[in-house]
């Protein structure tokens, strides 16, 4: 498993590196610079890339977008290295596309162990499905699309819909097998059940950010299902 770990404190970059080869026996290339990531992945090959988040010439989302600018990079997973581990700052490297999201200080020992769960779980799609269960999803997906739009509207003026449309979506998820995004949803739900009369900034803006989650889950990982076939 090839391994491309992009950080400009050598320090991090060093211990990471041995962590990831000695520990979980990644083949891992190591480098500070934008431009050796981008030729790196370019040439393909890579498992997935490891970026750090704050990096003085070239931030990791900035790179992040330049690798899906790339031909042979759009599905290549990306997991970002950061020490900002609140909830919205995890959101937002979430929603740029991220397979995951690992904190520092991380445990060398389990780091590699990490990266193994985030990859394993990246390669839940649409394309795992039974044929006739995935080409049911693909007719499926534009109503899906619909309905988590007007979630997201129901959840600043109709909490009953959006209560039903979760709960729609929520029997959907796991109709078709996709059980992290049917937890979510089924959270969603529950949610939104119990605070069908609370209008807070802070209540809206959770359950936006579990909408969030599930619309990542279907699609983030479903989307080149059309293109493979």
């Amino acid at each position: 498993m090839r391994v491309l770990l992009v950080d400009d404190d050598p320090g991090i970059a060093e211990i990471a590196s041995i962590a990831l080869s000695r520990v979980g026996g990644f083949d891992v290339r190591v480098t500070d610079r934008a431009d050796e990531a981008l030729e790196v992945a370019s040439s393909g090959g890579l498992s997935c890339v490891i970026l750090d988040v704050m990096m003085p010439r070239v931030d990791g989302p900035t790179l992040f977008q330049r690798l899906r600018d790339l031909p042979n990079c759009g599905e290549l997973p990306v997991i970002f290295l950061t020490a900002k581990v609140q909830t919205h700052e995890v959101e937002r490297l979430m929603s740029l596309g991220a397979a995951g999201v690992i904190s520092k200080p991380f445990d060398p020992m389990t780091l590699s162990a990490e990266v193994k769960a985030i990859l394993d779980q990246s390669r839940t799609s649409c394309r795992e499905l039974p044929l006739q269960l995935r080409e049911l999803w693909v007719k499926r997906s534009d109503d899906v699309r619909r309905d988590l739009a007007l979630l997201r509207l129901g959840l600043s003026t109709s909490r009953p819909d959006a209560v039903e449309l979760a709960h729609k979506l929520n029997g959907l998820c796991g109709t078709f097998g996709f059980s992290e995004a049917s937890s979510i949803a089924s959270e969603l739900e529950h949610r939104l059940s119990e605070s069908c009369n609370e209008r807070s900034a802070q209540c809206t803006e959770e359950l936006l950010s579990l909408v969030e989650m599930v619309d990542r889950l279907l699609f983030d990982r479903t989307m080149s299902t059309e293109r493979d076939d």
